[in-house]
């Protein structure tokens, strides 16, 4: 009898279990996914969210400083004309020689001589005569002391000459371009180089003053250190 019993409680869990089975194949899905059937759940839409792709985004719009300029439409610059060179006046540093100055017209441009030194064709230890009967009367004269020697000096244009109570020159100074030296063509405003090539290696060379020793004289450039050029030129009594 017990036997009897405890088969008829097997098939009572068998039937419920199949009864249980069939139930939940028939219910459909709840969480979005597709039924036992294929068919697409009908559940809401799906709220998951979506890595951003580059369409959206939103800095896409905005670009950086360099990408701003980069972007930006060339500039026509504006052709400026070339310079007119006619006419063009010289300044420092391009030999400036004005108009000869008439006095000075007649001096002969001679290669430097160590051994009879000149400037503007006059010697130390010649007669201030000379000057007079070349250039003519100074437009200035007045006296310096030399120690203790009194020195008048002749003033013309651009140039002076100073002489002893012996009437013998004792310096001559030029300090304007329109003077013509007579040192082979070195006027004032002319260049370090041109002296070098004019009258050759000097017995003093700084940034100040080149100098050439000579029989009884020395011939003094003063010079522009900054540009080089030439700002007076003396010729003066030199054991």
């Amino acid at each position: 009898m017990r036997t009897y019993d405890w088969m008829q409680s097997l098939r009572l869990i068998a039937v419920s279990t199949a009864l249980l089975l069939a139930l939940s194949g028939c219910q459909q899905p709840t969480d979005g996914s597709p039924g036992t059937d294929g068919q697409a759940s009908e559940a809401g839409p799906d709220t998951t969210q979506q890595p951003p792709t580059a369409d959206d985004d939103p800095s896409d719009g905005a670009d950086s400083p360099q990408q701003s300029y980069d972007k930006q439409p060339p500039v026509d610059e504006p052709v400026l004309p070339l310079p007119d060179e006619s006419g063009k006046s010289q300044g420092t540093g391009e030999n400036v020689r004005p108009p000869e100055d008439n006095v000075t017209a007649g001096v002969i441009e001679e290669k430097w001589n160590t051994g009879a030194p000149q400037l503007i064709n006059l010697a130390i230890g010649e007669s201030i005569v000379k000057a007079n009967e070349q250039f003519g009367a100074a437009n200035d004269t007045y006296t310096l002391k030399d120690g203790e020697e009194a020195i008048t000096v002749s003033s013309y244009n651009g140039f002076s000459v100073g002489y002893g109570k012996d009437q013998q020159i004792r310096f001559i100074e030029v300090y304007e371009s329109g003077v013509r030296t007579g040192l082979n063509g070195v006027r004032i405003g002319d260049f370090e180089d041109d002296v070098l090539e004019a009258l050759g290696k000097p017995t003093t060379h700084t940034s100040y003053v080149i100098g050439y020793k000579a029989k009884g004289a020395l011939l003094k450039f003063d010079m522009d250190p900054k540009n080089r050029e030439i700002l007076s030129i003396k010729l003066f009594s030199h054991a």
